[in-house]
């Protein structure tokens, strides 16, 4: 009957963000009741190492909520192809088409919303059943601001029953019932948070307007355009209420800024006189695949599970003392599950070049990603690669560590000096990835040449992109620049070098390990 239209991405937008969706996405769900219902949430230029932003709270949606939600994942990729008039990392207008265009052909109805609206039917009947008696035409409802405090302190993310109750209880009696009203043809203030039409009208008119690729008057376009098409903007607050949760305490927030860019009024709104966008049978991507992502398919941890071996607890120990500094061995089995994390959400044919010769760690890793993803590992290959990885170190028991260790970490470190100084030519910001480099001479390379968070000894990883600007040389940071020059251009006196660094105290203090 009805497919609802919602669209983000896994960031923090506003005061709890992640409370306020799945707020309202439990309420949505509890108000559906047909099969063929659905809520459709457009995950948009989510970076492509984080989940979706609903796989990331999926333990607080309600197994209905859950029943009928579809995700749809945009990469990052798609967003920077379509973006032309704006540094935005969201493109709504083509979000909520993505989404329209693969709503179920089997609705009547779709429902472009947010997820910070709460719906409360003012009788027994559901959204479903309301939308059911509807005559054809564009519906708008005012919208009834619930404060921070009230929303966050008041109503339960796992009870949305009760929250229907509770408003239906409350919000009179607060004094929360404000109507907005706006010009004929937009109705109320805020109409974005709910525009109902037909399904057939929003195909027929060509969807929202995507040349409206900056923040607002997306929403009041639509109304125009949708009033060109019907003469009249109907209302359905004789039966449902909108309440929003309200989420502006972040002063810091640009969307709700007093300097963001809007999508020019009189172009967009007051000089529209046709419903149709300039003809463009390609909106929402209709050609193009989009993925899909699956809440009860993720297979990672019984993936990773599969290919470790059974190891005691508190099997693995370190010692952070100078003389077990750059040992060139580690447990793959205990670093493998940190490396597989940056591999969970890729998207696909993502290339993965390994440098490096731990040969347990590289089976490890290419049975995960050809089961994960059909993705090959690149091993040793110098290509173009989305996320390069760098192994300095060995397997406990293999005996290259001690005959061969400088020689085969020489290459590795050529690789990747090499492919760091191409990063930063073409200004690249591809993922790069260290193993063993914490407590070995390999950390500096990293701290000079990637910018990263430094991280503990525990993961034997570090990660980050490549430093596009050499910073200017700080006096606090000259123990840095000695250590990174020592392992660079002295790599094969590197072991001489510490130990008379060991002995002298003036030494220790220009280059402390």
């Amino acid at each position: 009957m009805i497919s609802i239209i919602l669209y983000g991405r896994n960031d923090q937008h506003g005061y709890q963000y992640h409370k306020r969706l799945v707020l309202s996405l439990n309420n949505m769900a509890e108000l559906l009741s047909e099969s063929h219902d659905e809520i459709i949430f457009v995950d948009y230029n989510t970076p492509n190492d984080l989940p979706t932003l609903i796989e990331s709270v999926q333990d607080i949606l309600t197994e209905k909520a859950k029943l009928f939600i579809k995700i749809l994942r945009v990469r990052p990729i798609v967003h920077e192809q379509n973006r032309h008039q704006t540094s935005r990392k969201m493109l709504e207008s083509l979000a909520r088409n993505i989404g329209i265009r693969r709503s179920n052909p089997l609705n009547q109805w779709v429902l472009s919303t947010n997820s910070d609206m709460i719906f409360i039917p003012r009788d027994s009947e559901n959204l479903t059943d309301i939308v059911s008696h509807l005559e054809k035409g564009f519906y708008t409802l005012p919208r009834f601001e619930l404060p921070e405090y009230f929303w966050d302190i008041s109503l339960d993310r796992l009870h949305p029953e009760k929250n229907i109750d509770f408003l239906r209880a409350h919000s009179e009696k607060l004094h929360l019932h404000m109507t907005v009203h706006d010009k004929p043809f937009v109705g109320y203030e805020n109409v974005g948070d709910f525009q109902l039409m037909s399904r057939d009208d929003i195909f027929h008119i060509g969807g929202f307007n995507e040349n409206m690729q900056l923040g607002w008057n997306i929403d009041a376009n639509l109304s125009k355009r949708m009033f060109c098409l019907h003469q009249q903007i109907k209302n359905l607050s004789h039966q449902l209420f909108g309440f929003h949760c309200n989420h502006i305490r972040d002063t810091n927030n640009d969307m709700h800024g007093k300097f963001h860019l809007e999508n020019d009024w009189k172009t967009f709104v007051t000089e529209v006189e046709s419903p149709f966008v300039t003809p463009e049978k390609n909106w929402g991507l209709k050609d193009q695949k989009i993925e899909e992502v699956m809440l009860s398919q993720n297979k990672y941890v019984e993936v990773l599970s599969n290919l470790q071996q059974k190891t005691p607890a508190n099997a693995y120990e370190k010692k952070l003392d100078p003389n077990y500094f750059n040992l060139s061995t580690y447990e793959t089995f205990h670093t493998f599950p940190y490396l597989a994390d940056h591999f969970a959400v890729l998207p696909e044919n993502t290339r993965i070049a390994y440098f490096g010769y731990n040969d347990t760690l590289t089976t490890l890793l290419s049975d995960f990603l050809k089961t994960m993803y059909g993705t090959t590992l690149l091993i040793n290959e110098t290509v173009d690669a989305d996320i390069y990885i760098f192994d300095f170190g060995f397997d406990t028991k293999d005996e290259r560590a001690l005959t061969l260790r400088k020689n085969l970490q020489k290459k590795i470190m050529h690789q990747f000096l090499s492919i760091t100084l191409s990063q930063k030519k073409s200004r690249k910001q591809n993922k790069l990835i260290g193993i063993h480099t914490a407590y070995t001479y390999f950390r500096y390379l990293f701290k000079m040449k990637v910018r990263m968070n430094e991280a503990g000894y525990n993961s034997n990883i570090c990660y980050g992109v490549a430093e596009l600007t050499t910073p200017p040389l700080k006096f606090s940071q000259i123990k840095t620049w000695l250590q990174y020059c020592c392992v660079r251009y002295l790599f094969d006196f590197s072991d001489s070098i510490r130990a008379m660094v060991l002995r002298s105290k003036f030494a220790q203090y220009l280059l402390k390990m």
